[in-house]
This record gives C-alpha cells, structure tokens and sequence, in this order.
C-alpha cells in the first residue's frame, strides 16, 4: 500500500480580498516515486561520509601509535588540506549544478560537454595548486610555529598531499559529474573500493607491515593518494561504460572552454567560500 507525504507551506505573503499579511497554510502531496528518488540520492551520499569519517578515524588511530608528534603534524597539515579542499570544491559544485540542469533540460550532448569540460578543468587546475602546494609546503606550515619534529611531520605528510592531489580533485570532480547525472551509487562503491584499499596500505605503509616499508607519516599521505587514484579509475570507467545519463570518450573534444570554466566558477565559488 502506497504513502504519500505531505508538506505545509506558510505564504505570509498579502492576497486579494485580505488587508495586511496574512499566513496561507497550503499542503503539498509528495508521491512515493519521487520520496524513493531524493532518499535513493541522498543515502549514498551519507553512507559515503559516513564511512570516510570512519576511515579518517581508523588512520588517526593508527597515526597515534606512531607518535604524538607524527599526530600532531597530520593534524597542522589537515588544516591547510581542507582549506585546499575547499578551494577544489568551487569546481565540483558548479558541475553538479550546470550537468543536472543539462540533463533536466533533456540537453544530453551539453550534459556530456560539461562533463568533460569540468573532468578537464578539474585536472588543469590541480597543476598549479600542487605546485604550489609542494614548494610552498614548509612556508605555510611554518606559519602555525610549532615545534621542529611536528613541523617536520606536517611538512612531509602536505608535500605527498599537494604533490599528488590531482588524485583528489579528480575524485571530486568524476564524483561531481555523476551526482549531477542522478547516480550517487557508483561514488559511494567507488568510495567503499577506495577507503578498503586505504585501511590496508595504511596499515602496511605506516608500520612496514604485509612487506611494505615503514613510512609512518608519509605512508598515511601516501596511502591516502593511491587509495583515491582506486575510486579514479573505477568512477572514469563508469563515466566512459555509456550506461549513465552522462557519458565521457576520449575521441571527442577536450579542447578548455573559458566560457564554461567561468561558469563552473561562478556557481561553485559562493558555495567554497562558505566552506
């Protein structure tokens, strides 16, 4: 037997025949269909934040038998990673909104442009800020005056980070460009793929563990990178399968549009700064 959901929505705004602003309680059906598609949206997305913070959790745990030094470093050069990945985000967002409008608009060939063209802005934009990331790594730590071992954790876990964050960028933006086509299953088992494979390179990284070499702090950085290279290459095989509302293939136009850059950021800004 079928449920619908109701919602009331308060118009306080003045109607005709009324003298000042009075409230106008109008009730809403929401049919069962559309219940089923907002929460088969929305609980991927939770399971995936869910399961990154219990990852994250497992790694600190791990990180702390290291030292209390190598802790506190990851935790000095986190704070500049999550300003980064604010930054990033700008770009993503923006997909998600323009691919979804697309698609809504019945435009599937302009979906799949922009598809490509925040797959290839997302990576371009990578360049500069890991470069940036890498040689400006002990400057910006610097900045939190802490004492030499930990600065010296820090330095080396936000210089494997920057160095490699085209990784990161490209999981949000492949991850971005699916959401914005409805499918928030493949990001969350590219998620699951991804974060098993962390837990396991953590644990032979950081404590020379399953033949690999003890590189304690640089092991989690490193681990975490490769971890994310996973979910990369499984949500590119998704984006290129054709089995989506939104399709990327390598034979077609990658040439960067600025138009569509300038867009991207014109949505995804606001929203990063927010961050």
């Amino acid at each position: 037997m079928s449920t619908r959901t109701t919602m009331t929505i308060e118009d306080s705004a003045p109607h005709e025949g009324t003298q000042g602003a009075l409230p106008l309680s109008q009730t809403v059906d929401v049919p069962p269909m559309t219940q089923r598609r907002v929460l088969g949206l929305a609980f991927p997305i939770i399971g995936e934040n869910l399961l990154q913070a219990a990852v994250g959790i497992i790694d600190t745990l791990m990180i702390a038998r290291v030292g209390s030094e190598a802790l506190a470093g990851v935790g000095v050069s986190l704070e500049i990673v999550f300003f980064m990945i604010a930054i990033l985000s700008s770009i993503s967002i923006g997909g998600t909104v323009l691919i979804s409008q697309a698609i809504g608009a019945g435009e599937g060939r302009r979906a799949n442009s922009l598809a490509r063209q925040t797959v290839l802005w997302g990576f371009l934009l990578s360049i500069p800020l890991g470069i940036l990331g890498y040689v400006g790594a002990p400057a910006l730590i610097g900045v939190f005056h802490t004492e030499p071992d930990v600065e010296q954790h820090a330095i080396t876990y936000l210089q494997i980070t920057a160095g490699l964050i085209v990784t990161l960028l490209m999981t949000f933006v492949c991850g971005a460009v699916l959401r914005g086509a409805g499918d928030s299953r493949s990001p969350f088992w590219a998620s699951v793929a991804a974060n098993l494979v962390k837990v396991v390179l953590s644990y032979g990284l950081i404590f020379g563990n399953l033949g690999l070499p003890r590189l304690e702090v640089a092991g989690s950085a490193l681990s975490s990178s490769l971890a994310r290279g996973v979910s990369v290459v499984i949500l590119l095989v998704v984006l290129s399968s054709g089995t989506r509302k939104v399709t990327i293939r390598a034979a077609e136009s990658w040439l960067p549009r600025l138009s569509t850059v300038r867009q991207l950021l014109t949505l995804g800004v606001p929203a990063a700064i927010e961050q």
